[in-house]
């Protein structure tokens, strides 16, 4: 089962999907920071998308604060980030 929000609040997320049952959790992000380093390697950092638009509400209404920020040594990987934008950040359990 995937689900797209999930919520530390509630034991029942939206549709009665009990949050034991989950396998993955995905986030909406933006890209709010993005700093390059000489090398082609960087920092971006990743904040939950707001409630600007349809689309991003039920996002933010479960996952309204949050940031994830990841040092990436691999230049080519660093470019996905380069255009800033929203991203959905997918967890699962290893």
């Amino acid at each position: 089962m995937v689900v797209m929000f999930a919520s530390k609040k509630y034991n029942k997320l939206p549709f009665g999907i009990n949050v034991k049952d989950m396998e993955k959790v995905i986030a909406k992000c933006n890209v709010t920071e993005l700093i390059k380093f000489q090398n082609g390697n960087g920092k971006v950092v990743l904040e939950p998308v707001c409630n600007n638009c349809r689309d991003n509400m039920d996002f933010w209404r479960y996952t309204p604060s949050g940031r994830v920020e990841l040092q990436i040594d691999n230049p080519e990987a660093f470019k996905v980030f380069e255009d800033m934008g929203e991203f959905y950040l997918t967890f699962e359990k290893a």
